[in-house]
């Protein structure tokens, strides 16, 4: 056997790393309860409706299955996306982020909010994709907040956890196999 039939393809154009990328790219930067899909994982339950939400470059959804999401403009045609063309499943999202180590103090921290601690647990409006689009008065509302340096770290955390995930699946070498060597075309991923 030579090494004539081993190929090397760093995941630039296949697909399933993409569409991964891309969930993880949107929950970092536009999902507004991207904290509180880290700390829940699987077990989130969905708000009633079709709950699609644009912000930024990307198109989103928080369903039972998982995060749905797309690129705005990624398809033709106008108007309100109602059946998004990704999702990244929850068990996806936990084979992804799950085992960070940084995850046991967010979800510590998020269990420590007295409820209802829904604005806690909101992306601060400083971390949006416009910030500027926001009135000054909003982000320094967020900083005058008690527990706010608790919750930028979490926040920041979040963001550390999906952009190490990503930069991880965009380094991980795929080696395929040629069919000249295995004689059937067999790929490892």
């Amino acid at each position: 056997m030579t090494g004539a039939g081993v190929q090397l393809d760093l995941f630039g154009g296949d697909p399933e790393v993409c569409r991964r990328v891309g969930g993880l790219t949107a929950l970092r930067d536009v999902v507004p309860e991207a904290l509180e899909a880290v700390v829940h994982l699987r077990e989130w339950r969905s708000r009633a409706g079709l709950n699609v939400s644009r912000s930024g470059a990307w198109w989103y959804g928080i369903r039972q299955d998982g995060l749905h999401f797309e690129r705005v403009g990624e398809r033709s045609g106008r108007g309100w996306p109602h059946k998004l063309t990704s999702r990244l499943a929850w068990d996806e999202l936990a084979g992804l982020i799950g085992a960070d180590p940084r995850r046991p103090a967010i979800v510590s921290w998020s269990g420590s909010l007295a409820e209802p601690a829904w604005r806690e647990r909101m992306r601060p409006h400083e971390l949006w994709p416009d910030p500027e689009g926001w009135h000054p008065s909003y982000i320094t509302g967020d900083h005058a907040h008690p527990g706010w340096p608790e919750r930028i770290a979490a926040w920041r955390a979040v963001q550390a956890m999906c952009t190490d995930a990503i930069t991880k699946l965009e380094a991980t070498p795929r080696l395929r196999l040629s069919a000249s060597t295995w004689g059937d075309g067999v790929s490892v991923p």
